[in-house]
C-alpha cells in the first residue's frame, strides 16, 4: 500500500473482497443452511467480532502503517499476544507456565525498541497517531480470539460464522463510512494500489480461515503466540517491496526478533 493511500479505501476494498470470497465458500461447502441455525447469542458475538476485528481493528492498523510504516506498526500490533493470553486465562480458564513472564517482557521490550520516529519522518507521518492506532489495534486483535473461541465452543461450524463476521464488518463500514467518496477516490487510484487492496482481501480471508479453524481445535494461549511471530516476515517482505518507505535499522530488526522470541516463549508456556 502506498504511503499516500487513504486507509479507509484499503480497508473497504479488502473487506468487500474477503466477504465475497467467504460467501462463495459458504455456497461451495453447502453450508448456507447453517447460517439460519446459528443461535442468536452466537450470531451477535460474531457480528461484534467482525466489526471489531475486520472493521475497526484493521482500519486502525492501516492508519498506523500509513504513519509509522509496516515494520514498526506490525511490531506494536503483535503485542496482541499478551492481551489474548491474559484474557484467555481469566475468561476461558486456560493455563500457562512461569516462562510466560520472560516471553511477555521480551514482547514489550521489542515494542519499545521500534524506530517509529525515524519511520514517521521518512513518510511525513504522525508518530503519536501511528503508536496509538497500532496499540489499540493490538488490543482489538488480542481480545477477539477470546470471543471467537467461546463462540466456536458452542457453534463449531466456522465458515458460516466467519462469513457473518465479514458481512457485518462490511455493512458497518458502509453505514458509518462514506462509500461514495471512497468509490470516487478509488477511480483515481493507480491500478497497482488497487491490486494490492484486492490482494489484501484475499490474504485476509485466507488468514481468517486459518485463524477460525485453529481456534476451533487449539486453546487461545497456544494459538495467539504462534500468530504473533509475523514481524520478522514483515521485515523480509517490506525489504523486497517497499525498501524506500521502510526503516531497516538495527533497532527495527532487534525489536522484531525480540517480539518473535517472546511470542515463542509464551507459546511454550502453554504446552
Amino acid at each position: 500500500m502506498g504511503f499516500k493511500s487513504n486507509p479507509a479505501n484499503a480497508t473497504y476494498v479488502a473487506l468487500i473482497v474477503s466477504t465475497l470470497i467467504l460467501g462463495v465458500l459458504v455456497i461451495l461447502t453447502n453450508e448456507v443452511r447453517l447460517l439460519f441455525r446459528i443461535p442468536l447469542p452466537i450470531l451477535l458475538i460474531f457480528i461484534v467480532v467482525g466489526i471489531l476485528q475486520n472493521g475497526v481493528g484493521r482500519k486502525l492498523w492501516f492508519i498506523s502503517v500509513r504513519h509509522i510504516g509496516a515494520n514498526q506498526s506490525n511490531t506494536l500490533v503483535s503485542t496482541e499476544v499478551i492481551y489474548s493470553v491474559i484474557l484467555a486465562v481469566v475468561f476461558l480458564s486456560e493455563s500457562l507456565q512461569l516462562i510466560l513472564d520472560v516471553g511477555t517482557a521480551l514482547v514489550f521490550a521489542g515494542a519499545v525498541l521500534i524506530e517509529a520516529k525515524k519511520s514517521a519522518l521518512k513518510r511525513s507521518g504522525n508518530m503519536a497517531l501511528g503508536y496509538e492506532t497500532a496499540l489499540i489495534a493490538g488490543f482489538v486483535f488480542g481480545a477477539t480470539p477470546i470471543l471467537i473461541k467461546y463462540g466456536l465452543n458452542i457453534f463449531s461450524y466456522y465458515i458460516p460464522v466467519l462469513f457473518v463476521s465479514f458481512a457485518a464488518a462490511a455493512l458497518f463500514l458502509t453505514i458509518t463510512g462514506r462509500p461514495k467518496t471512497i468509490i470516487e477516490e478509488l477511480r483515481m487510484t493507480p491500478r497497482s494500489a488497487l491490486f494490492s487492496f484486492i490482494a489484501m482481501g484475499v490474504l485476509t480471508a485466507s488468514t481468517q480461515l486459518c485463524t477460525f479453524s485453529s481456534l476451533k481445535y487449539a486453546p487461545v494461549v497456544f494459538f495467539a503466540p504462534m500468530l504473533s511471530t509475523y514481524p520478522l516476515l514483515t521485515v523480509v517482505f517490506t525489504k523486497i517491496q517497499a525498501e524506500k518507505l521502510e526503516v531497516f535499522g538495527a533497532r527495527t530488526l532487534l525489536s522484531a526478533a525480540m517480539v518473535v522470541l517472546g511470542a515463542t516463549l509464551v507459546s511454550l508456556a502453554s504446552v
